[in-house]
């Protein structure tokens, strides 16, 4: 992504975090010229937590409303056999893919809850299912150390990212056999077939996104957590209220509550 088209799509990103005023955002594959414009750009009210490998641009970061909410600890693993911390291509993965968390603490209710950012590969077919079960040991790690450290037990689980993956994949499979689909269990929610990877469609109207791309890009909780109502900005399309084509994926959504 050129210098320019980060200038061009920024100020749209200001207006979207502006109006729709997140508690919460997970970014996933944020090039240099972003990480750039975001370092001398902050977000007012947002602090951030993350990290990303020089050797491809992948990268995740968390931002959180800083007056609501403080990290306790997070870090940054890369999706490889034993969640290594340093950049390292897993399986047959393209890229050395990684993953964002942190334990944060609510202010001034003090609940403490787990969140993670991440971003599986798009080509390594036996990499993604290894990914995501990598993703799934490593929050059992984290939530042994969140009850330890700082006597969260059972502590809420928030996972966001691009799966790479649609729900029919192992993917899929394997994170809900531990965690919910905050989509599906959602009260108020989206058509199962609506896409969130049109990449870049000019779109008549949003019933035009059930026949563009694939759903791969997933808001899953703990059983804990319960999802309120789910929802999705056509941040890839014409259709985005905040400026057009901000990305090649729609953004997902969710009010959630424990």
């Amino acid at each position: 992504m050129a210098d320019a088209t980060v200038a061009t799509r920024a100020a749209g990103l200001e207006r979207l975090i502006a109006g729709e005023n997140p508690d919460l955002i997970g970014f996933q594959e944020l090039s240099p010229p972003w990480r750039d414009w975001l370092r001398d750009h902050p977000v007012s009210g947002y602090g951030m937590v993350g990290g990303h490998t020089e050797n491809t641009g992948e990268a995740g970061f968390i931002f959180y409303r800083s007056g609501r909410y403080r990290p306790l600890f997070s870090g940054v693993f890369w999706l490889a056999d034993g969640a290594p911390e340093t950049p390292t291509v897993g399986w047959d993965a393209r890229f050395d893919r990684i993953c964002t968390y942190a334990l944060f603490e609510a202010l001034p209710s003090g609940k403490r809850f787990l969140m993670l950012d991440t971003h599986l590969d798009h080509e390594g077919k036996a990499a993604r299912p290894n990914q995501a079960q990598t993703v799934l040991s490593r929050i059992g790690a984290l939530r042994e150390r969140a009850e330890k450290e700082f006597g969260a037990a059972d502590c809420p689980v928030i996972l966001v990212g691009d799966m790479n993956s649609t729900p029919d994949s192992e993917v899929y499979r394997l994170y809900t056999e531990r965690l919910c689909n905050a989509r599906a269990a959602a009260a108020e929610t989206l058509p199962a077939d609506l896409c969130t990877s049109p990449g870049f469609h000019w779109c008549g109207s949003a019933a035009d996104l059930s026949r563009r791309g694939h759903v791969i890009d997933y808001i899953f909780v703990s059983p804990n957590v319960r999802a309120e109502r789910y929802g999705m900005i056509c941040t890839a399309t014409n259709l985005c209220p905040y400026g057009p084509f901000l990305s090649d994926h729609n953004a997902v959504w969710a009010q959630l509550s424990f």
